[in-house]
């Protein structure tokens, strides 16, 4: 009986290891696929910022009338999109969508954000892996930004949009 008992314990043990270890490979396997599908979320949001800032740079004038209509549009069709904006090469705000609810969101200089620098020394479009609080909103943010450069490549303002942290799921 003792032998049996033995046995039992030993094969128990081994039965809880083989159920662990299968547990944690599908935690894992769960975590690299939602890994794998929040960066297709924002590699396409990214794409679809650095499209924006193409067809803005293609504008005659970048002034608030021209460019706000862009923004909304893009809002719509991405809603994820806390809120997206236009900056001159100086880092401020001259279009937003929406415009601001208690205070206005032109003319706001978002010159010390790393994104901001990010962009103008690289002319590249950028996703900040730093989550940062709203300059208006005070919520936290992630944000995706982009050049806007015109058709002879000169570089002419920045387009960036905050994705909603809390909204993300």
């Amino acid at each position: 009986i003792v032998p049996a008992t033995v046995l039992g314990l030993g094969s128990f043990r081994e039965i809880r290891q083989v159920s662990i270890e299968r547990a944690a490979e599908q935690s894992q396997m769960l975590a690299s696929n939602l890994s794998d599908q929040f960066d297709q979320y924002l590699t396409l949001r990214r794409s679809v910022l650095a499209s924006l800032g193409q067809q803005l740079g293609h504008l005659p004038s970048l002034d608030r009338a021209n460019v706000e209509p862009f923004l909304t549009d893009t809002r719509r069709n991405y809603p994820s999109f806390f809120r997206i904006y236009a900056a001159d090469m100086a880092g401020v705000s001259f279009a937003s969508d929406p415009p601001g609810e208690n205070s206005s969101a032109i003319g706001v200089s978002y010159a010390d954000r790393d994104y901001i620098q990010k962009i103008l020394a690289t002319r590249q479009p950028y996703i900040d892996p730093q989550i940062v609080m709203g300059r208006l909103s005070g919520t936290p943010i992630m944000v995706i930004g982009a050049p806007i450069v015109d058709r002879g490549g000169e570089m002419r303002g920045i387009v960036v949009a905050g994705i909603d942290v809390v909204e993300i799921q």
